[in-house]
């Protein structure tokens, strides 16, 4: 709240603000405009979190800590409006289909928590199952993505949300 604070007190008009906190504890967090991370994670969580806070994006890992619990996060909840999570395979059609058929890559060891490498081809857009702190029955577009983790990129989805949110500002 300090940093919304502060920027409506300094920079009214603002759009977006990033807080880099000096510590060298890894973390973050990407609130509505404020997206905040410490030195010690790195500038990737910082894009991370803009991913969050500027551009609407939702987590695509399983899970907080990456520790599995021995039985499977099922998804059971109601659509989301992230434009890179989809709760249900025809709700990936939508978002994502750019009118060639999307395929469903579901997690392999759903069963058992795992997150299976899903073999997608480089570049491959589909419903690959496992995202938004959840195993199973939620999916997201790609295998790799910066919402996944930290040390790729956007995938392409991601890619064309940002490129799209920032195409009316001029740099």
């Amino acid at each position: 709240m300090k940093a919304h604070h502060t920027c409506e007190r300094f920079v009214p008009k603002y759009n977006e603000s990033i807080m880099i906190v000096n510590a060298t504890l890894y973390g973050g967090s990407g609130q509505t405009r404020c997206a905040v991370y410490s030195t010690g994670a790195g500038h990737n969580v910082g894009l991370h979190e803009l991913g969050h806070s500027a551009f609407g994006l939702g987590d695509e890992y399983n899970s907080y800590t990456g520790a599995k619990p021995s039985e499977p996060k099922v998804y059971s909840g109601t659509p989301l409006s992230l434009p890179n999570v989809a709760v249900t395979i025809s709700e990936a059609e939508r978002k994502w289909n750019d009118s060639n058929p999307l395929s469903v890559k579901a997690n392999p060891d759903c069963i058992h928590g795992n997150s299976g490498d899903t073999a997608l081809a480089d570049g491959e857009i589909a419903a690959v199952e496992g995202a938004y702190y959840h195993d199973c029955n939620i999916y997201r577009p790609q295998e790799v993505c910066l919402m996944r983790n930290i040390n790729e990129p956007f995938c392409k989805i991601c890619y064309a949300k940002v490129e799209n949110d920032l195409e009316n500002y001029s740099v």
